[in-house]
């Protein structure tokens, strides 16, 4: 995986962490500085770069999760086996 994590719930866990202190650091750009330039890395860090790359990532998530629990009703259809 290039933007996913192993579980949804990491990968939810880190896009509100990512969104809280992007929204956060671009709320205090205008008044102090310090925290928007501790703030906006750290979003960048746990969003895996921009929201757009976060959002790839949470239907990568997704996929994987659908194929991990899926995997061996999909091999028994592609081999012709019944349940």
């Amino acid at each position: 995986m290039v933007f996913g994590n192993r579980t949804l719930i990491v990968h939810l866990a880190k896009g509100i962490g990512g969104f809280g202190a992007l929204a956060i650091a671009l709320e205090t750009m205008n008044s102090t500085l310090l925290p928007s330039a501790v703030l906006l890395p750290l979003s960048l860090y746990l969003l895996r770069g921009c929201p757009v790359c976060w959002t790839i990532g949470l239907f990568e998530t997704v996929a994987t999760a659908f194929y991990r629990t899926n995997r061996v009703k999909i091999r028994d259809v592609t081999s012709g086996e019944a349940e």
